[in-house]
């Protein structure tokens, strides 16, 4: 399953989910947004962050967490 985290650089949570997913050891892509990418980001749907996509699901606040604690579940951790 593909793990995409889109996050921005001085986001408390972006960091913290993270370090969850890294904690996990799953491999997933960090796409950081800044004002470079912003604009493309916001044309697919990305409006806040963290905005986590796991396979075809896509989360944003306390569903991220949910959707990590069935990851580390299925992961037996």
């Amino acid at each position: 399953m593909q793990i995409i985290l889109y996050t921005q650089e001085h986001c408390p949570m972006c960091k913290a989910v993270h370090m969850q997913l890294d904690k996990l050891e799953v491999k997933y892509e960090n796409i950081v947004i800044d004002d470079s990418n912003r604009k493309e980001y916001i044309e697919k749907g990305i409006k806040t962050t963290p905005t986590l996509i796991m396979g075809e699901a896509t989360f944003v606040g306390p569903s991220i967490k949910e959707a990590i604690h069935e990851l580390r579940t299925s992961l037996g951790r």
